[in-house]
């Protein structure tokens, strides 16, 4: 019971930190507000789920509906980072606060098919994480090797003295380089999960299963 509440103290320490570092105005400079985002979408929602399990309680989701949900995420975050959007998210607080809920509820789309209750089992969990690494990953190149500059920040100093350019740039491999290890790493989990499972349903089935 101790290790519980102890590991429940830690959850709720990580998500205020997540919501402190997410939510704190960074207003001059794309990449930090692109890890900000990071934060807000990746790390924020599972802290969530294990500070409030009842987000995913329920009854078992199929795969159709775990897909329509990661889709549906993944195209939240992409409708987020539209230059209108972002640059509104950027200048006005009041937005900018808006689309950072966004990403949250958008992370919790990406998470809920797979943990809890609801979560859709076996390899088809691990394949509603890769659609959304993919898509994940596609926000991240796009940003990091397109060669016209897509958001207009705030004139102003920019993170370690980078040009336009090179800032835009930088937000898109911080997506690449923090956001899609840990959904790989997911992945990985949900696999050997799969493989778990799998070999536990064989050995009920074996030991079910009537004499000769």
């Amino acid at each position: 019971m101790r290790n519980i509440a102890s590991g429940r103290a830690l959850w709720w320490v990580a998500l205020i930190a997540g919501l402190v570092l997410g939510l704190a105005p960074v207003t001059q400079s794309v990449a930090p507000h692109v890890l900000q985002h990071v934060i807000l979408m990746i790390f924020v929602p599972p802290a969530l789920v294990r500070v409030a399990p009842v987000i995913t309680s329920g009854s078992q989701l199929g795969a159709a509906s775990g897909v329509g949900l990661v889709l549906a995420g993944t195209l939240a975050i992409y409708a987020l980072h539209t230059p209108p959007t972002f640059e509104l998210d950027v200048r006005n607080a009041a937005v900018g606060l808006l689309v950072h809920g966004g990403l949250i509820a958008a992370g919790l789309l990406l998470i809920v098919p797979v943990a809890g209750s609801r979560s859709v089992r076996g390899m088809a969990a691990v394949g509603l994480v890769a659609l959304a690494e993919l898509g994940v990953g596609a926000l991240g190149m796009w940003l990091a090797w397109i060669p016209e500059l897509v958001y207009d920040a705030p004139v102003g100093d920019r993170a370690f003295g980078l040009d336009p350019q090179s800032d835009q740039a930088a937000a898109g491999a911080i997506i690449l380089v923090v956001a899609e290890p840990l959904l790989a790493i997911e992945v990985a989990t949900l696999f050997f999960r799969a493989l778990r499972e799998s070999d536990e349903a064989e050995e009920h089935a074996d030991w079910s299963a009537p004499a000769d």
